[in-house]
């Protein structure tokens, strides 16, 4: 996501989040939602 994010700054491109702290509050949703996920037992 934050290399993701550096490649577009570099290029000029659009980036998902327009800044750094939209990025990283993305990131920790993201984190969350992967802590919070249920889990499957085989």
């Amino acid at each position: 996501m934050c290399a993701e994010r550096e490649r577009a700054l570099a290029e000029g491109t659009a980036t998902p989040r327009a800044t750094w702290d939209e990025a990283a509050a993305g990131l920790v949703d993201a984190i969350t939602g992967l802590w919070a996920a249920p889990v499957t037992r085989r």
